[in-house]
């Protein structure tokens, strides 16, 4: 296609092989993350509320109830979780779920 002495000056460089590229690549974010880590977790972690800590909890429960078919228990969950939470599709999911457990006869 073009000849290397075709090329503009600042275009003309080494070929580095993408293998190597993609070696360099790695070991700098590798660095980044171990240097990082223990800043990012503690940042991640303040970041969520001990409410909202509570509420995936309790999200987690109901789930497992329903799992087990315990859905008066996972109606009370559901009665503590705040109800913000109600927008989520997860949690309308499970409220539907629990609902249809609920009116099943015994």
């Amino acid at each position: 296609m073009f000849d290397r002495k075709d090329r503009h000056p600042a275009f003309s460089y080494a070929r580095i092989s993408l293998a190597l590229h993609r070696k360099r690549l790695n070991n700098r974010l590798s660095e980044v993350v171990k240097a990082y880590r223990k800043i990012m977790r503690g940042i991640i972690i303040r970041s969520v509320s001990p409410e909202d800590a509570q509420n995936v909890r309790r999200l987690l429960a109901v789930e497992g109830y329903a799992d087990l078919g315990m859905f008066e228990e996972a109606a009370e969950e559901l009665r503590d979780l705040d109800p913000a939470w109600f927008a989520l599709e997860r949690t309308l999911s499970l409220q539907l779920r629990v609902f249809a457990g609920l009116s099943e006869p015994h």
